[in-house]
């Protein structure tokens, strides 16, 4: 599915380099954005223990994001929508990282808030995680 990106806060993490880099989207970019079906076991499970440890974590969408403008030989990038409360962003998004990154097998991920347009977007599609409420749902 297509979404245009215009004027959000992208959290953008460059794994490859062992940094997390935030980057101010200034123009809208088209990208691809379709939900991550058939994620390895081994970064599923760590993420599944990552949000599990951290009670602050309410929710967890992965998806796989494409940029057409990059043409074909763009790899694929991993994005991770999180719902979590906005004074600890910094420190989720720390603890995914550090969870994810020896599974992504030379990917990039990006992390966006639930707060920010694209992030509200695909918070309508099923979550990968989501934080029962005591215990009932």
């Amino acid at each position: 599915m297509d979404r245009e990106l215009v004027g959000f806060l992208r959290e953008r993490k460059r794994l490859a380099a062992g940094e997390i880099v935030e980057e101010i989207q200034k123009e809208a970019e088209r990208v691809e954005v379709a939900p991550l079906l058939g994620m390895p076991p081994p970064l599923e499970r760590a993420l599944r223990e990552c949000v599990a440890k951290d009670r602050r974590i309410r929710a967890l969408w992965t998806f796989l994001m494409g940029r057409p403008s990059q043409g074909e030989e763009s790899p694929e990038e991993l994005l991770f929508v999180f719902d979590a409360p906005p004074d600890c962003r910094r420190e989720i998004v720390e603890s995914i990282v550090a969870a994810a990154k020896p599974h992504l097998d030379g990917r990039m991920v990006n992390l966006v808030s639930i707060d920010y347009g694209l992030g509200k977007d695909l918070s309508r599609e099923t979550p990968f995680y989501r934080r029962k409420f005591l215990g009932l749902f």
